[in-house]
């Protein structure tokens, strides 16, 4: 129930299309949020908290999006929940121009979408996304933990390349390393780059890359990204074994 309050409430104020408002919108939805995880929990000490900080807006936005990508099976129930992350993504970042983490967040939310929609049609949210992922870059590398690089290599290697999209598989490479360079150990990382050997054909490559994943140091507060990663990885291990294994049968000389 109040989730439905606070969609409705923010997609109100941003379809007035001014950001004083949609800051104001965002308040009070982080606000509902936490006024509401409180209640579930007993605990009235957080709903009398104060209002919402940036670092409750990116808790939320974490928390929502593991939510939508691990607990949401039907995908246009997933769609529509990543549409409305979507509005309070790009508000909290018109609030927050300077903040990198709300910029990046705002890239994977919109880069987690084109992927489920996939195609053609996605192309606008992948390249939209891909500037908000870049920028966010920029303005500090080591943010996230590298997993900005790794959402933004993903895309590279994903989107069809020139003349239809900006794909590049040199450029998905670069920015693979460039996020282990960040995070060498971490689970998002080793994760991201582990699919793509895969899919370079790298097989042995990916079987060390992703064991390293499933080794990767819990995170505090993202126990339910991490759950939902780990699993992702050990399926992704599971193929690369069974390529690697399929391509040793062969021999060198039957690829």
């Amino acid at each position: 129930m109040t989730m439905q309050r606070t969609d409705t409430l923010l997609t109100f104020f941003k379809r007035l299309a001014a950001p004083a408002l949609c800051a104001v919108a965002l308040v009070m939805m982080t606000a509902l949020f936490y006024v509401a995880r409180a209640e579930d929990a007993a605990d009235p000490a957080i709903a009398k908290n104060k209002l919402p900080t940036l670092e409750d807006s990116l808790d939320y936005i974490a928390e929502e999006w593991a939510r939508i990508k691990y607990k949401v099976s039907d995908r246009d129930t997933q769609l529509k929940a990543l549409q409305e992350l979507e509005i309070y993504t790009e508000s909290l970042t018109e609030a927050h121009p300077d903040k990198a983490e709300a910029m990046a967040w705002e890239g994977v939310v919109l880069a987690t979408d084109a992927g489920i929609v996939n195609g053609l049609s996605a192309l606008s949210k992948a390249t939209r996304a891909r500037e908000l992922l870049e920028k966010s870059i920029v303005m500090d590398k080591k943010v996230m933990d590298g997993f900005p690089q790794s959402v933004l290599g993903a895309l590279y290697y994903r989107v069809p390349g020139w003349p239809i999209g900006f794909g590049d598989s040199d450029k998905a490479e670069e920015n693979f390393k460039a996020a282990m360079e960040v995070d060498p150990r971490g689970i998002d990382v080793n994760y991201y780059y582990g699919e793509y050997l895969i899919y370079d054909g790298r097989y042995n490559e990916a079987v060390v890359t992703l064991k390293r994943a499933l080794q990767a140091p819990s995170r505090p507060g993202r126990t339910l990204a991490d759950e939902g990663r780990r699993r992702d990885a050990g399926a992704a291990l599971n193929e690369a074994l069974e390529k690697a294994k399929a391509k040793s049968a062969k021999g060198p000389y039957n690829n």
